[in-house]
């Protein structure tokens, strides 16, 4: 397998033991995943258009006799699941640029991870107008072209989370990974996932943070002190003047802290997801962190 901008073949080879765990039964679409319908694998239910990457052992010759178009057998007891990988495209995700590429790392991962699990995704950029939705994705052979759509992710909108998924047409049920920074702090923060359930998509946040947000110090040092600073969000380009003190980075943290808490006990309470990850860890942080709170399962467990 070849490498790209975003990971090395070293990479993809410690990915291989390491499978995604269903959030949600799926309801439709064919796979290798157990529904909850009474049937056995030869039950035939339905068919649909045929994708790359589909089991050609599964092609409906008699459907294509009638209408030259290829269409793969559905069956009742074997259902493939529906991922979405939404990624907020916002300013605030690429400041600093390291933010943007740890993000678009973890949801290629994410995206081969599903893949390579014989599901089905797609990649969502969030904007404030007019978010663009990748094709659909089957299929470890379709992988690279999905990895180049989001190696074209550009970020320089603003977003508003709720209104931009409210706004999309995500059809049946699903499970949606969704990756922010969540900065500005979305209100209230019960609206996202609302917006989510009314769509029937089980929801996973993953929240991704730079250094500099976990670790504003390290941006000062004693000798600048005194001194003012102007801070300009990268969202609204207002700013404001600030003197560094201990008191002001005490208030700082204890700021963050309890968005976090909100952030982990609203998903919690709406049976959802939650996972941070920092720019600059390495990659199996955040599979460890995942496995660990069961996001991600790998076989055996």
């Amino acid at each position: 397998m070849a490498s790209s901008a975003l990971f090395d073949q070293d990479f993809f080879n410690r990915l291989a033991h390491i499978s995604i765990s269903l959030r949600q039964r799926p309801l439709n679409g064919t796979g290798r995943h157990r529904s909850p319908r009474k049937g056995s694998s030869v039950e035939f239910s339905d068919v649909r258009e045929y994708l790359p990457g589909d089991d050609i052992r599964r092609i409906d010759w008699n459907a294509y006799a009638r209408s030259e178009k290829l269409f793969v057998k559905l069956y009742l007891d074997e259902r493939e699941m529906r991922y979405h990988i939404l990624i907020d495209t916002s300013r605030s995700m690429a400041v600093p640029k390291e933010k943007a590429f740890h993000t678009l790392r973890i949801a290629g991962m994410l995206a081969w991870l599903i893949l390579n699990g014989g599901d089905r995704a797609d990649i969502t950029f969030l904007k404030k107008e007019r978010s663009y939705t990748t094709k659909s994705y089957i299929g470890t052979s379709s992988f690279f072209p999905l990895l180049k759509e989001l190696e074209t992710a550009e970020f320089s909108s603003q977003c508003d989370l709720a209104s931009s998924i409210r706004s999309l047409p995500l059809s049946g049920s699903g499970t949606v990974f969704l990756l922010s920074d969540f900065l500005p702090p979305p209100e209230p923060l019960k609206t996202l996932f609302e917006v989510l359930a009314e769509k029937k998509q089980a929801a996973i946040f993953i929240q991704t943070a730079s250094r500099e947000e976990e670790e504003p110090e390290t941006l000062f040092s004693e000798a600048y002190a005194s001194q003012l600073f102007k801070l300009l969000d990268s969202e609204t380009d207002a700013s404001m003047k600030i003197s560094l003190s201990a008191k002001l980075l005490k208030q700082y943290h204890a700021d963050r802290t309890a968005f976090e808490q909100s952030l982990l006990s609203t998903a919690l309470r709406y049976r959802a997801g939650f996972v941070k990850t920092v720019c600059g860890e390495p990659m199996e942080k955040f599979l460890e962190d995942s496995l660990r709170l069961g996001l991600l399962s790998s076989p055996g467990r």
